[in-house]
């Protein structure tokens, strides 16, 4: 009984017709959330050449900037971060209280994150899990999203 009460079954999708193929759900899901909270304007990466910066960067600050960051730096700017309750996610006192088992695989990203001057898009990813705001489960919007996010 729990399982069924943990699933959903069935759901009326976009176009008003009810959909209980698990694939279609799934499909109905993410169209849903896409909408919701989908982005409006396509991920550009680096600076885009229409945007005119002033000044310029001396060598020095160039190659400070260009610099990678050492291990020890990753830390303590993880540490030096504000320990917040993260009902959500994994918030900065995670990764403070795991930093023994995270430190290498964080750091390896931050490092090629600068060393790369690229965010993928998908590092902002998070995972939805839906709580029913009541017991009429007809519509994803009857569900609120409680978002596992990630602080990085």
């Amino acid at each position: 009984m729990r399982q069924h009460r943990n699933s959903i079954l069935e759901i009326k999708g976009s176009n008003g017709v009810v959909v209980d193929d698990p694939s279609l759900i799934t499909n109905e899901a993410v169209k849903f959330y896409k909408n919701l909270f989908g982005a409006k304007q396509e991920d550009v990466g680096l600076c885009p050449s229409d945007i005119l910066l002033r000044g310029t960067l001396s060598i020095d600050q160039q190659e400070m900037l260009e610099k990678t960051d050492s291990s020890e730096e990753i830390m303590k700017v993880v540490f030096a971060m504000k320990s917040t309750k993260a009902p959500d996610g994994f918030g900065a006192s995670f990764f403070k209280h795991s930093w023994e088992i995270v430190e290498e695989d964080l750091t390896i990203v931050v490092k090629w994150l600068f060393r790369n001057a690229f965010m993928p898009s998908s590092i902002n990813a998070t995972f939805l899990y839906l709580i029913p705001r009541s017991n009429q489960r007809t519509s994803f919007a009857r569900f609120r999203p409680f978002a596992l996010c990630n602080i990085f």
